[in-house]
């Protein structure tokens, strides 16, 4: 509940897994989100009261929602009320699809820095990955994430290595 409500510098939200609901009031004067990424193939449910999920102080910027390909139809229709009722445009766009790759943990295009941390931090066990985010982050196909993951993260940002199309197993 109120989970982003009332973070005025909050931008963008990337949302990685299943979602299945979406507390009451959790965007709710985030006034500067602009974007807000689901990877979830089925619309969440909003708790709480429809109208007031999408309700900013005044601003004239718009908040695209990107959802995986060939769900943007599902959502418009899961989320109509909670459409018509907000205080901006809401905008459902489907994300390209894009070629992923092992290594890519937060799964946004991109092999980085961010993706090495996250696999330390998981090792660690200061984050905990989903599986999804565990695919990914077996970067030396292995079938384990290790401190040799975030190494070969590493030389791949920095140009020692390839980085390789991700292939579900």
């Amino acid at each position: 509940k109120m989970v982003f409500c009332k973070c005025p510098n909050l931008q963008k939200i990337t949302v990685l897994g299943e979602l299945t609901n979406i507390g009451d009031k959790a965007f709710q004067k985030a006034n500067s989100l602009t974007e807000i990424y689901l990877k979830s193939q089925t619309p969440p449910t909003f708790g709480g009261n429809a109208a007031e999920q999408f309700q900013f102080d005044a601003r004239d910027t718009d908040l695209t929602v990107y959802v995986p390909a060939g769900c943007a139809k599902a959502y418009e229709d899961a989320w109509k009320d909670q459409i018509a009722n907000a205080t901006v445009e809401v905008i459902i766009k489907e994300e390209e699809t894009s070629q992923t790759y092992y290594g890519d943990v937060d799964q946004d295009g991109e092999v980085a820095v961010e993706d090495a941390v996250a696999i330390l931090r998981h090792i660690v066990r200061l984050d905990t990955l989903d599986a999804d985010a565990l695919a990914f982050a077996d970067a030396d196909h292995n079938s384990k994430v290790e401190v040799a993951d975030a190494i070969t993260v590493l030389k791949i940002v920095v140009g020692l290595a390839q980085k390789e199309a991700y292939t579900a197993k």
